[in-house]
């Protein structure tokens, strides 16, 4: 896993897919792509579940999980999804 700085302020880690970076959320275990807001769970080993994505945009996220993000994470995710929608 690589790491870069996001808004000078915050260091995420990032999970290589093809040409895309995914940002990780720690707070609920999870990777999301900047590029399409889609959400995929994290597997014990750290790796995502690219079978098993959860998008944002389509509103496939459960109200628990809005509720688990940190503050910053919060941000994260909201930030990715006001830009895409």
């Amino acid at each position: 896993m690589n790491e870069i700085k996001i808004n000078k302020m915050k260091e995420i880690k990032t999970n290589k897919m093809k040409d895309n970076k995914m940002i990780y959320l720690k707070s609920v275990g999870s990777y999301i792509n900047p590029n399409t807001a889609n959400i995929y769970p994290t597997f014990d080993n750290g790796k995502s579940d690219l079978a098993n994505p959860i998008s944002l945009i389509e509103d496939e996220v459960a109200m628990e999980w809005w509720d688990s993000l940190s503050k910053e994470d919060y941000e994260t995710v909201e930030s990715i999804h006001s830009s895409l929608i």
